[in-house]
């Protein structure tokens, strides 16, 4: 399949918007012939009019990125458009936080002079790629300047404040993300770039393709789940490729955390403290102090804490007996079961799942 010259008319982003998705799913299904793409942008007073988009022969097919690229070139939004945000929520945050990697939202926005955020901490890790203007970040009792081409980053649980420039508001889009390969992949970050939360020089305007095809998705299904999941990985697949440090970074989990991945791991199962121990080669009570020094919690209560979120969601979402969700996180007696999450929740299993 074979185009010369196609002219499009757009009155209104969501035209645009509209567009660019079902033109670029015609690129990732059509019989696609090599071409080299062009655009002509001619634009009325509203930043907004026709899109002439040629073809021609080329010698190689584009890229996924220079297609992204490309794409986004057609639909980049005038100055002071509103903000366009998608969250994921098909399942729960505590879920995801024991996940591998996870998308929490993605968006973009055009901001106003002056316009700042925060001071605020978030349960997720969170970054913005700058692709116009200028700003800055306050995070970790710095002050750090922000141009276009800047990504900056805000680990999850720090607190920071990010405000735009009044003379040349930023423009910039932005994701977030969770989960225990998710906070190692955030920290070998911060130990390769030499500015800790700052990482300059990128092409910015490729991931903002990247996002902008997840930010517009509507609504939680299983295909929005799957596509704002390969966005993000997509994301980090070009942080491999422009950070060379990243491949070379690794990251050795502490002690403590990799106890506690075993626990996240296995509540489901009849855990005992000492059976943890002896997996690790360590005494029961220096794992506990371990686990407590880094966590504020013995891992006793934190193991009992996971079974009965977990039992509480499963309570919730689902109409199994209660003695099956007794059993799919390790308790064979429902009585042991029951007496522990009326302490946990103050009623009984029963009661939470009427009152829920």
């Amino acid at each position: 399949m074979a185009f010369s010259n196609v002219n499009v008319s757009f009155s209104n982003i969501h035209d645009i918007l509209s567009f660019q998705d079902i033109f670029s799913r015609f690129l990732d299904n059509a019989d696609y012939q090599p071409v080299q793409l062009r655009t002509k942008r001619i634009t009325d007073r509203s930043g907004y009019g026709q899109t002439e988009l040629q073809s021609g022969p080329a010698t190689d097919k584009p890229n996924y990125s220079q297609v992204l690229l490309w794409m986004n070139q057609i639909t980049e939004r005038p100055k002071g458009y509103p903000m366009i945000e998608y969250y994921e929520t098909s399942y729960e945050l505590d879920m995801k936080k024991n996940s591998d990697m996870e998308a929490i939202l993605f968006g973009e926005e055009d901001c106003h002079p002056s316009h700042g955020y925060g001071p605020t901490l978030r349960p997720y890790h969170l970054f913005h790629f700058v692709t116009r203007g200028k700003g800055r970040l306050e995070i970790g009792g710095r002050r750090f300047e922000i141009h276009a081409g800047d990504a900056f980053l805000v680990p999850a649980e720090e607190l920071s404040y990010y405000e735009a420039s009044k003379d040349d508001p930023w423009s910039y889009s932005w994701t977030g993300l969770t989960g225990v390969r998710a906070t190692q992949y955030v920290g070998q970050i911060l130990t390769v770039s030499p500015e800790k939360y700052i990482i300059r020089g990128l092409d910015t305007k490729k991931y903002a393709a990247v996002i902008h095809k997840a930010a517009i998705l509507k609504g939680n299904s299983p295909e929005n789940y799957f596509a704002s999941q390969i966005s993000l990985y997509t994301l980090f697949s070009f942080f491999v490729s422009d950070l060379p440090d990243m491949r070379n970074a690794e990251v050795i989990p502490s002690l403590a955390s990799r106890i506690k991945f075993y626990i996240d791991a296995k509540y489901t199962e009849k855990l005992r403290i000492e059976e943890i121990a002896e997996y690790f080669g360590i005494h029961p009570n220096h794992l506990s102090r371990l686990f407590r020094e880094n966590y504020d919690i013995t891992p006793k209560l934190y193991l009992n804490r996971l079974k009965m979120e977990k039992a509480a969601l499963l309570l919730r979402a689902t109409d199994n007996p209660i003695v099956l969700i007794a059993e799919s996180i390790g308790f064979e007696d429902q009585h042991a079961f029951s007496k522990l999450f009326k302490k946990h929740w103050g009623m009984s299993p029963l009661a939470y799942r009427k009152q829920n």
